[in-house]
């Protein structure tokens, strides 16, 4: 039985592809369509793709061959971060490629998801590292190495795919979006018309990794001329610069993987490699141990329980008395010294906070004494916290409570409180309890609860409550003498009697204060309707992540985003690299919420907009041109200026223009006439005509 795998020599019969059942087409690439099939025999489901060559090349005999070559070279490689291709055929101009089907997203689609950690980021490293030095030993090179090539499996595996496909302008089947999504992935190399190589290889890696580490792109820009620009002209922001979390030392390395000069690179995988791990070892260690060091040595050992006979000693100090040899109880104030030695245990390394164990030693006279002896002195300790928790636990009845023993506990317990008010005397000496209002359904606990110094012998007869609601709720509020806020509604409970000075305020709002008289065991409520000052705004549109400008000033937010702007009239324009301009002049009034979420359309290319016309337009209009469209542009008057997507175009009106398919902001020009703005989206052959008149 001959062996499916191999791949026919191009001298070799045509590969069958009527002995494969096809199953579905996957998203289309950058070269024909892929489907997923499955062998009559074998039942081994593969990746079968089809492209098309132009019959009308003069070197058509050529490229076949040269098609055939490259994937029978590829299909020598045995790798696990590669996929196999396994054979190669044509029938007449068709030619076939089937290749291992890898069900797995691709990096980029795992970076949508979720920010993969810097050891991942190295994992991925090493093995696209270990694929391209392999193939490269192998005399093959990837000719169109993207992230949608690269698939990572459940387990961390790396996958790389479309080894042995020959770039051809011919054969590329890109659409406008396509075209700009892998014109960031090539090389300076390549945009000077170099044929791809080892270094141009691992160029590209770089720019990948460069993506992963940051989650931004090296080079951008608005259409495929200006990212071919940054690539071979600019030198991108550190990886420290384009996200704070890239230790200096990987950013160095990366940085020189992009060197423009092939030769001021790294000259493999393994010294890439190499150099990463070598710069993240110090970085790497502290971010997979977020908690190593003697602090979480030092937690650990404070949660092992003390010791049974040092128990009662500590609960004593936690009740504020002490017991002595006797059994009698003293009053203390722990609450400092126990904070005290709590932080200073926290800082401790373990053999610090073991000094503990002593506490059982320092009684040695009472561990000698005899079992009933220790069962005495127990249980007097355990009466003297009963009678002093029934004291402490009867808050409803201050005045029979010890005069002196209390303040000297609020002291130890609430050692941070906030200064009542100067002018008000009686706020100043009285608790101001807060509890916040919530709808039934919503309240699943008590309400919160907030309370400031008073005196231990206010009453709860003399005090008042005090309710604040808004129209809309949400708001601020804030009382005069108190520095603290709260949110509406507020209810305000056992404060004492007296007028309050009440602020309310919310964005967008006009800011209101009310002054609210509060009587002895009464409630005093004050619902405050807020007055629209500002209309909201909220900018989204897809793809996110856009630039928002308003009124011709760019904003520091990126769509989505929400705005509280001045009633009135807004030129609102979202901007993104590689999309057409969004615009719209929005009239917005106070209160008023507005959304304006366009979807951006992908620019079209600008670099190689030609001009035609006359008798080269007839003689252009075969097969030469079949992949491009035509615009003709007349105005009244003659003689404006034009400017495509942004970029002056060299001639004035009337014009006729060849462009690629896509989409086309098209502006129109003339000293001492209004300009005018046209958006179009052509696809192939299409001949579209503007008549503008330029308005004075």
């Amino acid at each position: 039985m001959p062996d499916t795998t191999s791949v026919p020599q191009p001298t070799a019969a045509p590969a069958r592809a009527d002995k494969l059942e096809i199953l579905q087409e996957l998203p289309r690439g950058s070269m024909g369509t892929v489907h997923t099939a499955r062998l009559a025999q074998s039942q081994r489901v593969l990746a079968l793709r089809q492209f098309e060559i132009p019959q009308w090349l003069d070197d058509v005999q050529d490229l076949l061959k040269q098609i055939l070559t490259a994937a029978q070279n590829a299909s020598q490689l045995q790798h696990p971060n590669i996929a196999r291709v396994y054979t190669c055929g044509r029938k007449e101009f068709t030619v076939y490629v089937s290749a291992e089907f890898v069900d797995a997203p691709g990096i980029k689609e795992a970076m949508t998801t979720r920010t993969l950690s810097l050891n991942e980021v190295l994992a991925i490293a090493k093995q696209l590292c270990a694929a391209l030095d392999y193939a490269h030993s192998k005399g093959v090179v990837h000719c169109n190495l993207t992230p949608a090539n690269i698939k990572l499996l459940p387990d961390g595996t790396v996958r790389i795919l479309d080894f042995g496909l020959l770039k051809h302008k011919h054969l590329l089947s890109q659409t406008a979006i396509k075209k700009l999504e892998n014109a960031p992935y090539v090389s300076p190399e390549e945009i000077r018309n170099r044929p791809v190589d080892r270094a141009a290889n691992l160029f590209t890696l770089a720019t990948i990794l460069y993506e992963l580490f940051t989650t931004r792109h090296p080079f951008a820009g608005r259409h495929v001329s200006e990212i071919e620009r940054s690539i071979s002209d600019v030198t991108p922001f550190t990886l420290t610069q384009a996200n704070s979390r890239v230790p200096e030392a990987v950013s160095r390395v990366i940085m020189k993987g992009l060197a423009k000069n092939p030769a001021e690179r790294y000259q493999s995988g393994e010294e890439l490699v190499t150099a990463l791990e070598e710069a993240m070892k110090g970085p790497m260690r502290a971010a997979s141990l977020p908690g190593a060091g003697l602090d979480t040595t030092s937690r650990q050992t404070i949660r092992i329980p003390e010791p049974t006979l040092a128990a009662p000693k500590k609960m004593e100090a936690a009740a504020g008395v002490t017991t002595t040899s006797s059994g009698a109880a003293t009053p203390v104030a722990p609450a400092a010294a126990t904070t005290t030695t709590t932080a200073a245990t926290a800082t401790t390394t373990t053999r610090q906070v073991r000094k503990p164990v002593p506490v059982v030693k320092a009684r040695p006279s009472a561990a000698k004494k005899s079992l009933w002896q220790w069962i005495a002195v127990s249980a007097g300790g355990v009466v003297v916290l009963i009678v002093l928790a029934v004291v402490l636990l009867r808050p409803s009845r201050p005045a029979q409570a010890p005069a002196a023993a209390e303040p000297q506990t609020n002291a130890a317990t609430e050692p941070e409180v906030t200064p009542p008010p100067a002018e008000d005397s009686s706020s100043s000496s009285t608790p101001l309890e807060v509890q916040e209002i919530t709808p039934k359904a919503a309240r699943a606990a008590k309400p919160g609860r907030t309370q400031l110094p008073a005196p231990a012998t206010a009453a709860a007869s003399t005090l008042g409550e005090l309710m604040v609601s808004s129209v809309p709720p949400g708001a601020v509020v804030s009382i005069e003498g108190y520095s603290q806020t709260w949110k509406t509604p507020q209810m305000f409970s056992a404060i004492p009697p007296g007028t309050y000075k009440v602020t309310v305020s919310l964005a967008g709002y006009s800011t209101e204060t009310r002054s609210v008289t509060v009587g002895v065991g009464n409630r005093a409520e004050t619902e405050v309707r807020l007055n629209a000052t500002k209309g909201v705004l909220t900018i989204g549109g897809t793809p996110a992540g856009a630039k928002i400008l308003i009124d011709g000033q760019e904003s520091a937010k990126l769509t989505p985003a929400e705005f509280l702007l001045d009633p009135g009239p807004h030129q609102i324009v979202v901007r993104k690299d590689g999309f057409l301009d969004a615009q719209s002049t929005i009239k917005l009034t106070a209160g008023q919420p507005v959304s304006f979420a366009p979807g951006l359309q992908v620019a079209g290319r600008t670099d190689n907009i030609k001009s035609v016309g006359g008798g080269l337009s007839k003689v252009f209009g075969g097969n030469g041109n079949s992949s491009m469209a035509r615009i003709e542009i007349h105005t009244q008057p003659k003689g404006a200026h034009i400017l495509i997507n942004g970029m002056p175009f060299a001639k004035t009106t009337p014009v006729e223009i060849q462009v690629e398919p896509g989409n086309y902001s098209i502006t129109l020009e003339k000293d001492g006439y209004k300009s005018v703005q046209k958006s179009v989206s052509v696809s192939l052959g299409d001949k579209l005509k503007l008549n503008e008149t330029l308005p004075q």
